[in-house]
């Protein structure tokens, strides 16, 4: 019996396609990086974080073309939600600046008069000690 019919040997060449498949993955992510595309950097990182399967690579060039519009159209339509969700975080963090900023006005305000305050009694203590 041959080598090559060995269960062995059968999973070894799976195991060997596997990773030519994830090679060429990796090259085309490259590839689509270098187009200027437009795609964010998370956008790349969902490509990057897709589970390859090996009939992908097999499928003609259309419908991996259609392929990658779908995943293309699905990346830029969860992008701006993600923008809106860092817009209400940034709101918020805006809001809570302006509050503690209007405090820390009033605790500013406060500290003045109160140095405005020790002036005077420092004033008046100098002057009843230069009068006696």
């Amino acid at each position: 019996m041959s080598e090559t019919n060995t269960p062995t040997s059968t999973s070894i060449l799976h195991q060997e396609m596997r990773r030519l498949e994830i090679k060429k993955y990796g090259e085309l992510i490259l590839f689509l990086k270098e187009q200027n595309l437009g795609l964010s950097e998370t956008a790349l990182k969902i490509l990057e974080n897709e589970e390859v399967n090996g009939r992908d690579f097999s499928r003609q060039p259309a419908e991996l073309r259609k392929n990658v519009k779908r995943a293309t159209l699905k990346i830029k339509n969860d992008e701006p939600e993600a923008w809106r969700q860092r817009a209400t975080l940034n709101e918020e963090k805006v809001d809570e600046l302006k509050a503690r900023n209007s405090n820390l006005e009033v605790e500013n305000s406060d500290l003045k008069n109160k140095v405005v305050k020790l002036e005077q009694e420092h004033k008046s203590t100098v002057e009843s000690k230069t009068k006696i």
